[in-house]
């Protein structure tokens, strides 16, 4: 269950919109550097659990609109039609029920960012995602804040990487407006419609609306009808091929199938749905489906107790012991108000020390490629 990957074109440089920025303290700067990995928090210890509901509560509005469009042209007063509408709503109604039966923030762990294309020009003044005070009032308190600004190619062949590596890790941009959202809620749902089909075929075998069920099956499931060998093909009928009854056993496990499917893509996608009242934040997120009382998840600490989090590697593949090449390209210490010159100097040295000494390139005053390192322009 894969969520859309998106992806942009250009070569990235330290300002430029192909950067995604994440705001951190100094332990989140040392912990990314030093151990070559970004911390995804449990969904259920971010600050506002509503936003999840938020996309749950969408789906569920949108539920009857998106039944009716995927029934398409099938007669609407035709008993096959009729059973394919009842399954469709049993199986989206047994997802939710099972759904429920724990808090599905459990399974999901987030790693928020922020798409650099937010930098717009007006009459007066350039506003840069990776030096917002919003975000610095968030994270400077008490000490360091610094702002991560990653290759967002990089950073999402990475996670495509891990995605095929079996780890369930998905990077995609939050949804704010209705007619994203609702492109979403089909695509989840038609995971549902293999499923459905093949109920309507073992329903209704010998009608024509059965066949065409069952070759709308055949050509969704295809590969996996063929391994499971639930389908045989028999020889040529008048109205076309004919097929060998179903191996019920075989076709329940397609329809489990399916229903992981839907699970997992409404998992992702609900992850990923915000209100619109906050699209001005262009937030990104990476998203790890992990699960409880597994060796994925990790504790730390913090003001508000235990967190669980789960880990996402960003080593290279050629030297798994450093940082993937590229993948960062710009750190911004935060604004350190009143501090001397010396002071804020010490902290751009400072950091420049933690990058070399994890193996990692620094840009210099000649124009050496590396990462880029500076403070922040604003006043406070």
């Amino acid at each position: 269950f894969r969520s859309k990957i998106w992806r942009m074109n250009g070569e990235p440089n330290p300002r430029s919109t192909d950067l995604l920025y994440h705001y951190t303290d100094q332990n989140g700067l040392v912990g990314i550097v030093e151990r070559q990995e970004l911390w995804a928090t449990n969904l259920g210890c971010l600050n506002d659990l509503s936003e999840f509901a938020h996309g749950l509560d969408y789906l569920r509005s949108v539920r009857n609109g998106i039944i009716e469009e995927l029934l398409g042209d099938r007669p609407c007063d035709a008993l096959e039609t009729k059973s394919f509408k009842a399954v469709f709503e049993y199986l989206m109604d047994e997802a939710e029920r099972r759904y429920c039966l724990r808090d599905p923030a459990e399974y999901l762990y987030v790693f928020s960012l922020f798409d650099s294309s937010r930098c717009v020009k007006s009459s007066m003044t350039e506003v840069d995602a990776g030096d917002n005070l919003q975000q610095w009032r968030a994270y400077s308190k008490g000490g360091f804040g610094y702002c991560i600004g990653f290759d967002r190619n990089l950073l999402e062949g990475k996670v495509k990487e891990l995605d095929n590596a079996l780890q369930h890790t998905f990077c995609g941009q939050c949804m704010y407006g209705d007619a994203e959202k609702r492109e979403s809620a089909n695509r989840i749902s038609s995971a549902l419609i293999p499923a459905c089909d093949l109920a309507v075929a073992i329903s209704y075998p010998q009608t024509d609306a059965g066949r065409h069920a069952l070759e709308n099956t055949i050509g969704r499931l295809g590969q996996e009808l063929e391994q499971s060998r639930a389908i045989r093909e028999t020889a040529p009928s008048q109205g076309g091929k004919d097929y060998a009854p179903l191996n019920r056993s075989e076709a329940r496990e397609l329809i489990s199938g399916a229903m992981s499917t839907y699970f997992g893509r409404l998992l992702i996608d609900s992850a990923l749905m915000k209100h619109a009242a906050f699209s001005s934040e262009r937030e990104w997120r990476v998203v790890r489906l992990a699960f409880a009382l597994s060796q994925e998840i990790k504790f730390r600490t913090s003001n508000n107790g235990i967190i669980p989090y789960a880990t996402i590697p960003i080593r290279g593949s050629e030297n798994p012991s450093r940082m993937m090449p590229g993948l960062i390209k710009r750190i911004v210490v935060g604004p350190l108000g009143n501090a001397s010159g010396v002071a804020k100097a010490r902290a751009i040295s400072l950091v420049k020390m933690l990058l070399e000494n994890n193996g990692m390139e620094v840009a210099g005053c000649s124009g050496e490629a590396g990462v880029v390192v500076e403070s922040s322009r604003l006043p406070c």
